[in-house]
């Protein structure tokens, strides 16, 4: 069985969608958890470069948030590749979640992996500095 690692909810930018509204509507598809739009607030951006899937550049921007779940009403809305990876939702720790993608050692099948890492790592970080202040 292949391990595909632990993947943060997100999607593209829909014409004329703002950021936010993009957040609550893809984890809403992904997971069928509302969030609580006042708690949204912007974490940081990862630009990605690298090798596409068809021999071309795929260059993206990743916005990453902090919230708090509403509710859940468990109506997902996969993508069919989603449904073929079979995307399941869970809830693990920080560092749990940073254990199991450092696993992963097929880059090539799941290159995204990587930019997950950077930004759970800087979580990480960032809470190391929170307790020495």
């Amino acid at each position: 069985m292949q391990a595909w690692g632990l993947q943060i909810p997100g999607g593209g930018v829909e014409d004329g969608e703002k950021l936010e509204d993009t957040l609550l509507r893809e984890v809403m598809e992904e997971t069928g958890y509302l969030l609580d739009r006042g708690s949204i607030k912007q974490y940081g951006c990862v630009y990605e470069r690298r090798k596409g899937e068809q021999n071309d550049i795929l260059e993206m921007e990743s916005y990453y948030f902090f919230c708090q779940v509403h509710s859940f009403t468990g109506n997902r809305n996969l993508d069919r590749y989603e449904a073929e990876y079979d995307y399941q939702i869970g809830w693990l720790t920080l560092q749990e979640a940073i254990e199991r993608n450092r696993q992963i050692v097929d880059y090539h099948s799941c290159p995204w992996v990587i930019r997950e890492l950077v930004v759970m790592d800087s979580l990480i970080d960032r809470c190391y500095q929170r307790q020495e202040e």
